[in-house]
């Protein structure tokens, strides 16, 4: 953030393109055995977009070969008739979604290939105005490739303590638009437009990497295209927000971000640019460190704490003075890069929102486990198929709490956190109900520092309180989840197209800024600590 701040002049402003002469697009719905009523909804709004109806194809491409979704697009054949059902049938099965898109391109060709390509997943509802957003970020730049929207979730949900909704704001409100300033957008998906000449010239969307749109955004700077960024809500989707539906979500994504790295040894590969092909590792190995010494630390710290020992070595009393002016000043500088995170934000990232997805990180240390022990080809989910989850906690709302609990500590294996929460929660337990300190720390300085040296030392407090809140999260999901809604509860039927779009409250809820309350306890601690100095 902080080398590419100097280059941002804020984001990529809005534009429109007006009037009939427009360039032709190919739209590629892409589809692998979602709710019927998904695809449905999907592909009305596909088809009644903003822009001239002979100018635009659409092609739902089936990889499930669904008889439901082949009637379905018969029926709507008949209010638009450049609507076409593609599928591959059911033998192939491998690099599901770049495969599909590929055989997408080979069937336009039958119908005479436009001069751009628009893909949508098919739980991505998209705006009447999305083609005509887009286009004129590439019509204006003769070397501009693809132009890119954000992620936008109609049922993100109202009290997200799984922090479903932290890891799509931090990419689209505050990374894109910095990369975007120096070209250094990878594709976000879902949603985009491309042209199709460039797409041709690298031989279409690789199938070497289960992240193929990044690795086509990547493909494509390599060779001198330039990659964009627009900050424009163009396009509503389903979040997951199911306990097993995030896990898995993160766990793909850290598969793919290897599968990225695996890729750079090939011959297509080695044509990636220089500074992507050092990134791209760092960011491999920050993200495989992260996960792996997170774990420690959550394991380490509870047995720590219960050992009473001092966590802060001090050889003299003016030891603890220094120590906590310069821990004061690294919290500041974290306060400060977390306010420019949360100002870009608009307030829906947390001060340190690395601090709310420590619950997740065993997770993704169990895939580093199994992807090295275990290779096999990874088939594409879209984020809204694994909403639809066979959990117990979702398919009855009096599903018995024991049930509940038992799928969360045996189906998603989170008897860790619960030992984690247990062993932590005694630690402090044992230092806060010792008389001898309270009356040290009110008479005395040994008190006070017997305090400071452990549990009380605000960095340390910041870590343990937040590994305690992790802990609880799937404990919590058990107890009470999520609340969910039917879908189509959330959408409104749209009065100038007669399609269903996301309601005004939806869109409003997608909006609402993050309750930060962590850091105000920290906050808190920081005054107490240089109360006792």
């Amino acid at each position: 953030m902080l080398s590419a701040a100097p280059k941002f002049n804020g984001p990529r402003p809005l534009l429109r393109l007006s009037g009939h002469t427009v360039p032709t697009v190919d739209v590629f719905i892409t589809c692998c055995g979602e709710d019927p009523t998904i695809v449905q909804d999907t592909i009305a709004a596909a088809c009644a977009l903003d822009y001239p109806a002979d100018r635009y194809n659409v092609y739902v491409l089936d990889d499930k070969a669904s008889a439901e979704v082949k009637t379905l697009v018969e029926i709507l054949q008949k209010r638009f008739k450049r609507l076409y059902y593609a599928s591959r049938g059911l033998a192939l099965r491998t690099h599901s979604k770049a495969g599909n898109l590929n055989f997408g391109l080979s069937q336009t060709r039958r119908h005479g290939a436009s001069e751009f390509v628009a893909v949508l997943d098919v739980d991505m509802i998209p705006e009447p105005h999305w083609l005509r957003a887009l286009l004129p970020h590439l019509l204006q730049d003769d070397r501009a490739a693809m132009a890119n929207p954000p992620q936008i979730y109609y049922n993100a949900p109202r009290r997200d303590y799984l922090g479903v909704q932290l890891g799509p704001k931090f990419l689209f409100n505050i990374f894109l638009p910095l990369e975007d300033s120096h070209n250094g957008v990878v594709c976000t998906g879902t949603g985009f437009v491309v042209r199709r000449a460039p797409l041709d010239d690298i031989g279409g969307f690789p199938t070497e990497s289960i992240q193929e749109d990044v690795y086509t955004s990547m493909l494509l700077t390599s060779c001198g295209w330039k990659v964009l960024y627009v900050p424009e809500r163009l396009q509503w989707g389903i979040v997951p927000h199911t306990f097993q539906g995030t896990i898995r979500q993160r766990q793909r994504i850290l598969k793919g971000v290897w599968s990225l790295w695996q890729c750079l040894r090939d011959d297509k590969g080695k044509a990636v640019s220089i500074e992507q092909q050092n990134a791209l590792p760092l960011q491999t190995i920050i993200l495989t460190a992260t996960a792996i010494l997170t774990t420690v630390a959550m394991c380490a710290l509870p047995l720590t704490l219960l050992s009473q020992k001092p966590l802060i070595p001090l050889q003299h009393p003016l030891q603890m003075t220094r120590m906590f002016y310069l821990a004061l000043c690294d919290f500041v500088a974290q306060l400060v890069y977390g306010l420019l995170e949360v100002s870009m934000s608009h307030r829906q990232t947390y001060l340190r929102s690395d601090l709310s997805e420590l619950w997740m990180m065993p997770y993704q240390c169990i895939t580093l486990f199994t992807m090295f022990i275990r290779r096999q080809d990874e088939c594409f989910l879209p984020s809204g198929l694994a909403t639809h989850s066979d959990s117990p906690l979702y398919q009855n709302k009096r599903t018995s709490l024991r049930r509940r609990l038992n799928f969360v500590f045996t189906e998603c294996h989170a008897a860790g956190h619960l030992i984690v929460l247990t062993l932590t929660v005694v630690g402090v337990g044992r230092l806060l109900c010792n008389p001898q300190i309270w009356y040290g720390a009110v008479t005395g300085s040994i008190g006070r520092q017997a305090l400071l040296t452990h549990a009380a030392w605000p960095p340390l407090l910041m870590l343990w309180t937040a590994i305690v809140a992790n802990a609880w999260t799937p404990i919590a999901h058990a107890v009470a989840p999520l609340e969910t809604f039917q879908r189509r509860s959330l959408l409104d039927k749209n009065n100038a197209s007669g399609v269903l779009l996301p309601s005004a409250e939806a869109r409003e809820n997608e909006s609402r800024p993050v309750v930060e309350w962590h850091m105000l306890i920290v906050v808190v601690s920081w005054l107490a600590a240089w109360y006792l100095l």
